[in-house]
């Protein structure tokens, strides 16, 4: 991921994911890190090009689901949701999703328990 790093901030996972809305997918990279998330768009995607939320911002995340027509507007359970203070829900497509939450609930965790 080509993000400028905080000092102190390290990478706890970091993989292939989709930022998507009501009618928009975008392909990139999602980060977890001990400090923050961070998405970042491939060049070529329309709109946005970078998420950046900080840990202690977060109030809630957890599973959801992507519906495409590719899959004949079936749920697909293969998605991440987090909520921020601000109201705003960022939505990523993930694989092994579990583990996404797992690594980014426990960041959550030690940052509050480092403060």
């Amino acid at each position: 991921m080509d993000m400028i790093m905080q000092e102190g901030e390290t990478i706890l996972k970091e993989g292939s994911a989709n930022s998507f809305g009501i009618a928009l997918s975008r392909g990139g990279k999602l980060a977890v890190t001990n400090q923050r998330v961070l998405w970042q768009g491939h060049a070529l995607n329309i709109g946005g090009q970078a998420d950046v939320i900080n840990l202690s911002d977060i109030v809630a995340c957890g599973k959801c689901v992507t519906i495409t027509i590719f899959a004949l507007l079936l749920p697909i359970p293969n998605a991440i949701y987090i909520s921020t203070k601000d109201g705003k829900t960022y939505k990523y497509t993930v694989y092994k999703r579990k583990e996404w939450l797992d690594v980014l609930n426990k960041a959550i965790k030690d940052r509050k328990n480092a403060k």
